[in-house]
């Protein structure tokens, strides 16, 4: 079986990743062929944008072609790492997560190794989890299910009361908001008159559920309004909805009460981490010499990063718990998606087909409150399909090859030399009993990230 296998004692984890060949091709062939097209329409919008000329559509527009610059930079990064069609017609790569961050070793979420900075700046890993999300689902979707924590970190974080982290009083507005999450929502879009489309890939709907995920992180409603480009609606002036000023309030002392007490349970640990979090949030900048008010502001941002990191460690541990449940019902593990997995039905022992999800998703849930106290709901979100013609594949295609051409066709997908006689990879298991093939793995990957890290620095 190709699967990937989770190692819950350890730092690590090792899986494999696979990738469907044809819509690898087909997303390839479309990004190429509508390159020139695209750079030399990118240069007509920014030249608009450089004099404040742009509308919402054109401003759209500029975004969507500069989200396929980084999907074609992401897929091109994987067909080095994953050169090689199986005769599944399936890419893959042997991938490793580590257990936390350099801040907090072995606590917090799963992260895949090997990361780079995109041509917009954000952070990526040239894998499932790290790619953007249009390429995630063109690529696992046609045999992977996508299951996914509902609400995590906020859900997590409204339960602290539970876990004895947190006093119910600092938690009552964050409990409404996970009971009532579409009426806050509502409230939200409404009063910010948020439009259907914000940009590119990001709806109404993900533009007001990102914003008590920020505030349990440690940003502002202020800043959240700014970078959506919303409405500012009296909030620059302290105003703005009553209701999330005052969830704003409630989860900084949140944030105070669980660093109380887990450094009661965990002192050194404790401070270890909060230590580690103002050396980053100082930027470098010796502690002893910044001012006072900015210390003040300073030390917030760290205890409300390290309330992060210890909900993200829960939210980890019961995401390790769930990949469990789904092993033992016949799934393979594919990608671990931080709050969520990506995972393909395999077989039982003899062959037996695995369990429904339906079946696994509630035992899940279960057994995630056996183990851990916490009540969190997995379930299945729409992602796969059972066809490359499926209408949420064309539309992904489509979007890839803007600027369309004149005639409005979408290049068609290429044909895939034949691979019926090609071995198929070995098995994650497999490949952890075998160091020399799993170091020779490790090091084409950190080689190829080497490289690219070179010429990023000499442009």
């Amino acid at each position: 079986m190709r699967a990937r296998e989770t190692e819950a004692a350890a730092s690590a984890a090792q899986l494999l990743e696979e990738y469907d060949a044809s819509n690898f091709a087909w997303a390839s062939h479309v990004l190429i062929t509508a390159c020139e097209q695209r750079e030399r329409r990118m240069d007509e919008l920014e030249a608009m944008e450089s004099v404040d000329q742009l509308n919402q559509v054109t401003s759209a527009e500029l975004g969507r072609l500069r989200r396929n610059c980084t999907i074609a930079d992401a897929i091109r990064r994987l067909a080095e790492i994953a050169p090689d069609v199986d005769g599944n017609a399936r890419r893959g790569q042997y991938l490793s997560y580590m257990h936390g961050s350099l801040d907090c070793p072995a606590w917090g979420r799963h992260y895949a190794c090997g990361t780079y900075v995109d041509a917009r700046g954000k952070r990526r890993s040239p894998d499932l989890q790290g790619c953007p999300r249009e390429l995630r689902r063109l690529l696992a979707a046609p045999f992977c299910h996508d299951l996914d924590f509902v609400n995590s970190l906020p859900t997590v974080a409204s339960q602290l009361d539970a876990l004895g982290l947190c006093h119910s009083n600092h938690l009552t507005l964050l409990k409404n908001y996970c009971a009532n999450r579409d009426d806050w929502f509502a409230d939200i879009i409404a009063w910010h008159a948020i439009p259907a489309q914000v940009d590119a890939t990001t709806t109404a709907k993900e533009a007001a559920k990102s914003l008590p995920i920020r505030l349990l992180h440690g940003g502002t409603y202020a800043a959240w309004v700014t970078d959506f480009g919303l409405r500012d609606a009296g909030v620059a002036c302290g105003q703005g909805l009553p209701i999330i000023h005052q969830l704003e309030a409630q989860i900084k002392s949140a944030h105070a009460a669980t660093l109380r007490a887990m450094r009661a349970r965990c002192p050194q640990w404790t401070d270890t981490l909060l230590h580690r979090k103002r050396l980053k949030k100082a930027g470098g900048r010796p502690l002893d010499g910044i001012p006072l008010w900015q210390r003040e502001r300073l030390e917030r941002r760290a205890i409300a990063s390290a309330f992060a990191v210890i909900i993200q460690g829960y939210e980890d541990a019961c995401l390790m718990t769930a990949v469990r449940v789904l092993q033992t019902g016949g799934w393979i593990i594919h990608s671990l998606q931080q709050d969520g997995v990506l995972a393909e039905p395999g077989c039982l022992a003899g062959g037996v087909p695995a369990e429904p999800l339906a079946v696994l998703t509630d035992r899940a849930s279960q057994v995630l409150y056996d183990t851990h106290g916490l009540r969190i709901k997995l379930i299945e979100k729409p992602f796969h399909v059972t066809s490359r013609d499926d209408p949420a594949i064309l539309e992904i295609i489509r979007g890839l090859a803007l600027p369309l051409p004149a005639n409005g066709e979408v290049p068609g997908s290429p044909l895939l030399a034949s691979t019926a006689s090609r071995p198929v990879r070995p098995t994650a298991q497999q490949m952890f009993r075998s160091k020399e093939s799993g170091a020779a793995a490790a090091a084409r990957r950190a080689a190829v990230l080497e490289r690219h890290a070179m010429e990023a620095t000499t442009r």
